[in-house]
């Protein structure tokens, strides 16, 4: 079952058994909610702020060339977020009060599009601060190292 869960195969086999015939709808939402926290805020976005740690780690002994792929792989990894944001609106259930799992995976779904757009806004700081800064090191609380 844990297998399948973290596949989303479970949780599908769950919507499935819990939700009537005429409810699939409730699949997608629960399928949803579930990639925005197995896929997004386990892998994506965590791996997305330690590429710009690397950046700022290893900025003095990186030539241009090697700085210029760092900013193309953080770009790519921006633009995933971005999408991957996207798909939760696009793919958002409609609003229906008498039904709690779709009350549910909205709010699942909007808190996880504003992890993804605050992890993004801090990311992009870090990267102008890694020019900006002597250090070449930059957090949000404390600023400049």
């Amino acid at each position: 079952m844990m297998a399948g869960t973290m596949g989303l195969g479970g949780i599908e086999e769950v919507a499935k058994v819990a939700a009537p015939r005429n409810e699939l709808f409730l699949i997608a939402a629960v399928k949803t909610a579930a990639r925005a926290v197995c896929i997004v805020m386990i892998e994506v976005l965590p791996q997305f702020y330690m590429q710009t740690s690397l950046l700022s780690l290893t900025f003095e002994e990186t030539s241009t060339q090697a700085k210029g792929k760092q900013l193309a792989f953080l770009a790519l990894g921006a633009a995933s977020i971005t999408k991957i944001v996207y798909s939760f609106w696009s793919t958002f259930p409609e609003r229906d009060p008498g039904k709690p799992f779709i009350q549910a995976s909205r709010i699942v779904l909007a808190l996880a599009a504003l992890l993804c757009i605050g992890t993004l806004i801090v990311c992009s700081l870090r990267i102008f601060h890694t020019f900006d800064c002597p250090s070449h090191l930059w957090n949000l609380s404390s600023g400049c190292v």
